[in-house]
């Protein structure tokens, strides 16, 4: 698996092979989600997609933070941690 950031050459890659699946970062998916719940106005409730996208972001800033816990760990170590602390409960 190869995260990126979407830059076409990857994808390029990924079509050439079939060793390889691009996956987009967490980042730019955080920023999209993000911008759909500052589009919520101050004292209104939040609509269904709003809710939605602010669960996602609560999500993926959990997995940052256990990323970050392991920050200092061997590659190994933090794709172990990983597996343990992210999977599904």
């Amino acid at each position: 698996m190869l995260v990126t950031d979407g830059y076409q050459p990857y994808h390029t890659i990924m079509k050439n092979s079939n060793d390889i699946t691009v996956a987009g970062c967490y980042s730019h998916v955080r920023r999209k989600f993000a911008e759909i719940v500052k589009a919520a106005k101050k004292g209104e409730k939040l609509t269904p997609a709003q809710e939605i996208a602010a669960e996602a972001v609560k999500r993926i800033d959990q997995f940052y933070h256990l990323d970050n816990k392991f920050k200092e760990s061997s590659d190994e170590e933090r794709l172990k941690n990983g597996r343990k602390t992210s999977g599904p409960s």
